[in-house]
């Protein structure tokens, strides 16, 4: 993909008052999997980043732009990636390039698939977190829709699942990740609690502006394996958070 003039007419227009978007992997690979972005995709999703020269940031980096109140749409087009699950085919596929590229991203964990078939294991998730470039965040224990779960279920799920990544790791687990963007005002709180930094959601979160200050239930931009150029453009301009559902607590 190359360097966008559509791409620079939203910026032009939109840039200032569209938020930095964070975006939503999952899969990445080229089986075919609803959520399974194709290799050759997500790779010119990287060469579209670089020749566009957006600023890459961690969600360590955004979490300070957020608590400083700074401006990150001024900046050079920033923008996060995510990746929820955790799954093996990011340890092939996905982090190669990463690593390549220099980019940072942040892996959301489902703790108790670490190892199971499919699923990233130890070594794997030591490996890259060595490199610093590869942060990891709580997508819970087992990956449960919280707002049906009982108090007890949901502090297994917050709680528990930071407490064993960070034994298992060694690292502070700082960010949590709402399995199916799921989240109530209750759960906000148990994820701050909890000791979480901030929490990510999908579609049906906020976007962080100078009108919300709740860090606990930020809006993600999912990538589809169907979007064509045009979709592609919008969501990483940041536009593609006013064409998603409203905040639903």
């Amino acid at each position: 993909m190359k360097v966008s003039p559509i791409l620079n007419i939203l910026n032009m227009y939109f840039g200032y008052i569209c938020p930095m978007p964070i975006i939503i992997y999952h899969a990445i690979s080229n089986n075919n999997l609803t959520e399974a972005i194709p290799l050759g995709i997500f790779k010119r999703h990287l060469d579209f980043f670089r020749e566009n020269k957006y600023d890459i940031i961690s969600l360590h980096r955004f979490n300070e732009i957020l608590r400083n109140k700074e401006e990150p749409r001024k900046r050079n087009c920033s923008i996060c990636l995510t990746f929820d699950d955790g799954y093996e085919d990011f340890f092939h596929n996905a982090w190669p390039l990463l690593r390549d590229y220099r980019l940072p991203a942040t892996l959301f964990i489902i703790a108790n698939r670490i190892g199971q078939k499919g699923y990233l294991n130890l070594a794997q998730i030591k490996e890259m977190l060595s490199s610093h470039l590869i942060s990891i965040g709580s997508h819970s224990m087992g990956h449960g829709y919280l707002p049906e779960l009982d108090l007890g279920q949901l502090d297994y799920e917050i709680k528990e699942s930071k407490s064993v990544l960070e034994m298992k790791l060694g690292c502070t687990i700082d960010f949590f990740s709402y399995p199916w963007g799921g989240f109530s005002a209750r759960i906000k709180e148990l994820v701050k609690d909890a000791g979480y930094k901030a929490a990510f959601t999908t579609n049906q979160g906020i976007t962080r502006t100078h009108r919300h200050s709740d860090i606990y239930c930020l809006k993600r931009i999912t990538m589809g394996r169907k979007d064509n150029y045009l979709k592609f453009l919008i969501k990483v301009s940041g536009l593609g958070y006013c064409f998603s559902r409203k905040i639903k607590t």
